[in-house]
């Protein structure tokens, strides 16, 4: 029976904290001041950028929201909801960009209540000629833009849409039919704009109530399924519209979608045939083909990477493994999770300087107690352990070299080798792991030798020739087990499934 409890290998966050003074601030992004001569005026940005940003050379799409100077609410909702999804590898990580208000009313509205013109248009050329440019300038960004748009944000997405812009492939608002007198002038400008042959390849969706604290919505929903209605009639594959209803909301400032926006622009992003991905070259190809649906390079999620190499070291298809965690490490060469799978796949391969070197690198990132006694389980291993003598020897040499070895480790007084019962166990079950049964075979023999009291060492080289498909040696072995321990369910059941069997 496996007893050994070896290397428990979980998905490993990036966001944690780095060692902190007593009073320091918590941060989410930096603050950063555009001039902008089109608005003649300092407009403030909060730009938070994803985790792998600063360890990888790749580029990121942006999101850009507006009323990004609300940090305790939109802003700080939208780093957690993005940070959450594109770790569970839902949706990519984005760069976000928040766009602080100076007249809110006035930069996102194209007609004003009395009827003059708005500054909408004003507000739209800042955001394509100087905010985009220098976001482009500064990071590193892919060609593809979000919009997430509350309250009068919502009317300015629809406003940027309706002017035939390039700058958003994909809008996540509110309803913007919220005020009274833009109504008739969106809805006016949307007819035209079905009825023409410019309709882009756009995403918009609409987070849309009844209430919003005490004040009746009604009239904007109505415009809104008015709105919906040109679109059915269309029925454009080029333009995607999606409306997303809160029931009996309660909040006076409803949540703008954005996590349910991201999930169905998205929502292939995690792959429905991901059992049939079983190299490293099948997911790069269904990523590939996802790319060019997007209109943007879409990088790998790690957590797919990593997912794979956990289900192909469990199958034992090792060199695929080793495939999949080079591409991660290439990527982003301090990836935890790659650094402690890499360091678990090299002592599976009984290449334990290598293992030793992973494990090195892990802790030069970050320090976790767990990998640390790892570390030093496997340095004592080195130092103390006959295995890491016996086991290059036999990938080498073969069997009968490992036991000429053995015997000549037993008999040198000098020798303070250990023979520990555990070790060659773990050994055996390591050649398995590679399969490598004949091996496994050899090595679990020789664990019953050297501990012939043991009821678990009978028990392992009964396991093994059971996978082997020797029944009769299995059956043998989980008696002897059994006479050593009475209490061993566990050959109380194999034995009785072995003997059932035809």
């Amino acid at each position: 029976m496996r007893r050994l409890v070896f290397l428990i290998l979980t998905f490993i966050t990036t966001n944690y904290l780095h060692s902190q003074q007593d009073g320091e601030d918590i941060s989410l992004g930096k603050y950063r001041v555009l001039r902008s001569e089109i608005l003649n005026e300092d407009r403030t940005l909060l730009i938070a950028l994803p985790d792998e940003y600063e360890n990888s050379n790749l580029s990121f799409p942006v999101l850009y929201l507006l009323y990004g100077d609300q940090v305790k609410g939109y802003f700080v909702e939208a780093v957690n909801i993005i940070d959450r999804l594109s770790g569970a590898g839902e949706i990519p990580p984005f760069i976000i960009v928040g766009v602080a208000n100076k007249d809110r009313y006035r930069d996102c509205l194209p007609l004003q209540q009395n009827g003059t013109p708005g500054g909408a248009e004003k507000f739209l050329r800042f955001l394509k000629e100087e905010l985009n440019p220098f976001i482009k300038s500064n990071y590193r960004t892919k060609h593809f833009n979000f919009l997430a748009g509350p309250q009068a944000g919502a009317a300015f997405g629809l406003y940027s849409l309706l002017e035939k812009s390039d700058l958003f492939g994909a809008l996540i608002v509110t309803n913007p039919f919220w005020t009274e007198y833009t109504r008739s002038y969106f809805l006016e400008r949307m007819e035209k704009y079905i009825r023409s042959d410019s309709i882009q390849k756009k995403f918009l969706f609409i987070t849309y109530w009844d209430r919003e604290g005490w004040q009746d919505h009604r009239g904007a929903v109505e415009a809104l399924n008015n709105f919906s209605g040109l679109f059915n009639k269309q029925k454009s594959t080029d333009f995607v519209l999606h409306l997303n209803y809160i029931p009996d909301n309660k909040d006076f400032v409803p949540p703008i979608g954005l996590k349910e926006g991201l999930r169905k622009y998205f929502q292939n992003y995690n792959p429905s045939n991901y059992s049939e991905l079983n190299t490293l070259s099948d997911i790069q190809k269904y990523y590939l083909a996802l790319s060019k649906g997007y209109g943007f390079e879409v990088y790998i999620p790690e957590m797919i990477l990593v997912r794979k190499s956990d289900d192909l070291q469990n199958s034992g298809n090792l060199n695929e493994v080793r495939n999949i965690l080079n591409h991660i490490l290439h990527t982003n060469p301090i990836s935890l999770n790659a650094l402690s799978r890499m360091a678990s796949l090299h002592r599976t391969l009984g290449e334990y300087d290598n293992a030793i070197n992973y494990f090195e690198m892990f802790l030069k990132v970050r320090k976790e107690p767990f990998f640390e006694r790892q570390l030093q389980l496997l340095l004592k291993f080195k130092e103390e352990s006959a295995v890491y003598i016996l086991e290059p020897i036999l990938n080498s040499s073969g069997i009968e070299a490992v036991l000429l070895k053995h015997r000549e480790l037993k008999n040198d007084r000098q020798n303070k080798r250990k023979f520990d019962e555990r070790e060659f166990n773990s050994w055996g079950y390591r050649l398995l792991q590679r399969s490598e049964s004949e091996k496994a075979i050899e090595v679990f023999k020789l664990n019953a030798e050297l501990h012939p009291e043991s009821a678990n060492v009978y028990d392992s080289l009964g396991e093994v020739y059971m996978k082997a498909g020797n029944k009769e040696l299995a059956i043998k072995n989980y008696e002897k087990s059994l006479e050593l321990d009475p209490n061993n369910e566990n050959a109380k059941k194999t034995i009785d499934e072995l003997r059932t069997k035809k």
